[in-house]
């Protein structure tokens, strides 16, 4: 599995982050340092079935300096125009973007995308994220939870039900 990543991108720090805390192995491409060719542009978007302009982000200014947001998007000599952009400006491209071994790819930007990544990366098809069986099963098991250390009489301690009430604000307070 490689990830398109982008250290001071704070959604690749994450998905980096629950990859490792899932066991997942992987490999980082600095993208920025090593850009995407043409070719590995046309074949990330088909693995995501997605066109350029899905993945290019039109909030850069560098997109507006360009006129991406008005570019022509109807041909297949546009996409074409779209990735050489792309691959010769690939600060443009979304992060962070996974590409599996097995042909799928992912813009793995929240937490149900890189469910989906981590099961494919295990080959276990769907995940219950909530399920720490089935999301850490082949990989590190994350810590237990923390013992709950507050005090026996503290107003936070859930007795059961679905934690303080509002006739506990005033011992909150």
């Amino acid at each position: 599995m490689e990830v398109w990543f982008n250290p001071a991108c704070s959604k690749c720090r994450t998905a980096r982050d629950e990859l490792d805390r899932a066991g997942v192995g992987y490999t980082l491409r600095r993208y920025l340092d090593d850009p995407p060719t043409e070719d590995e542009l046309r074949a990330a978007l088909a693995a995501l079935g997605l066109q350029p302009w899905d993945v290019t982000r039109m909030s850069e200014p560098l997109a507006r300096e360009l006129g991406l947001p008005d570019a022509p998007r109807a041909t297949s000599d546009d996409a074409d125009a779209w990735i050489r952009v792309l691959a010769g400006h690939p600060r443009l491209l979304q992060r962070p973007i996974v590409l599996a071994d097995d042909g799928r790819a992912w813009v793995a930007r929240d937490g149900g995308t890189l469910t989906e990544v981590v099961a494919a990366a295990r080959g276990t098809g769907e995940m219950d994220p909530r399920d720490p069986d089935t999301l850490y099963a082949a990989g590190p098991v994350a810590a237990e939870p923390p013992a709950d250390d507050r005090p026996e009489r503290s107003p936070l301690r859930d007795s059961g039900g679905t934690g303080p009430g509002p006739d506990d604000l005033d011992q909150l307070l």
